[in-house]
Parts: structure tokens; sequence; C-alpha cells
């Protein structure tokens, strides 16, 4: 089995769990070849399309991991997308990475992403906002961490990752240095 396969296990594994703790937040769990599909209900937001003033409350959301994942970050994309200066108008890609990490789950994401959607999380740097007419609708930053508590998720308690569960190799250094 290869790193990508093995951290796509993972992946899955832990996408399951959070499902089983928010189970009024999270379900039409699906994978398909190396992505992962999943509909998050609230916090409602305004949809992107200026034309159509709409709430979103439910969001049927796509995790790509690239053929490279882990050495290159996921990509989430949202189906309807909406306003928020880090999501794309018109593909629903969702910029969660300022800086990528290797550590970087499926359970990171999604909790971003519940932060973006609920206001309380963008990005006002330049190549990370794709929607600028958006920032005039964020609260002044740092946006207010007093959300209620139905408004998050759960979280899964130490799930064993990918690279506690690999074999070490014998004779191989841990250190670069």
């Amino acid at each position: 089995m290869t790193m990508l396969e093995r951290r796509l296990r993972a992946e899955w594994n832990l996408l399951l769990a959070l499902v089983e703790r928010n189970p009024t937040r999270l379900d039409q769990l699906h994978a398909c070849d190396t992505a992962l599909l999943v509909t998050l209900h609230g916090p409602p937001v305004a949809s992107a399309d200026q034309s159509a003033a709409r709430q979103i409350s439910s969001h049927d959301i796509r995790i790509e991991y690239p053929v490279h994942f882990p050495a290159v970050p996921m990509e989430l994309y949202l189906r309807s997308p909406v306003l928020h200066p880090n999501v794309h108008p018109q593909t629903g890609f969702v910029c969660l990475w300022n800086r990528h990490r290797v550590s970087n789950t499926v359970e990171h994401a999604l909790h971003k992403t519940v932060a973006m959607l609920s206001g309380r999380l963008y990005n006002s740097n330049a190549p990370h906002v794709m929607q600028p007419q958006a920032l005039a609708h964020m609260p002044p930053f740092p946006p207010p961490l007093s959300a209620p508590a139905d408004d998050l998720l759960m979280g899964v308690e130490c799930p064993q990752t990918w690279f506690e569960s690999a074999p070490a190799i014998p004779g191989r250094k841990s250190r670069l240095s």
C-alpha cells in the first residue's frame, strides 16, 4: 500500500468518526477515487451568486486529495459557492491553508470550513482573496470567538494518524540533521 493509499484510508476513517460524533451536522458521506464527499448542515451563509439573494444552510463539500498528497495540500470545494473572501465564486474552491503542513487532516479542513462559514475565519491577504467584495461583510479582524457551541463541530479524540500506524524502518534516521 502506498503512502497516499494509507493516508486516504486514515482520512476516510477520521471522516467516519467525525460523522459519528456530529450526526446532525455531517451526513451523506461518500468516497470516490481520491475525493471524499460530505454534506455539512449549517451555518446559513449568503450565496456567492449576487443575482439571487439566498441563504445556503446545507453545504455539499468535496475534499480532493492530489496525487502527491500529503506533500501537497488537500483541496476543498463547495458545490454551491458562498459569499466569503476565501471562496471562489464560480468553482467553490475554498482557500483553507495559509501554510501547508503534512499533518493537516480532513478534521482540520472541516473545522476551518465551519469557522469560515460562520464568519469567524478569513484571510484578507491578497493571494487568498477571491471575492474582494465579501471583505465588506466580514467582522473586524480578528473576528469574535464567542460563538454558540452548537455552531461548532465536535472533534475526534486522539485518532490514530497515518504516521503513528506506519511501521518504523530499521536503520533509518528520524531526523535530517
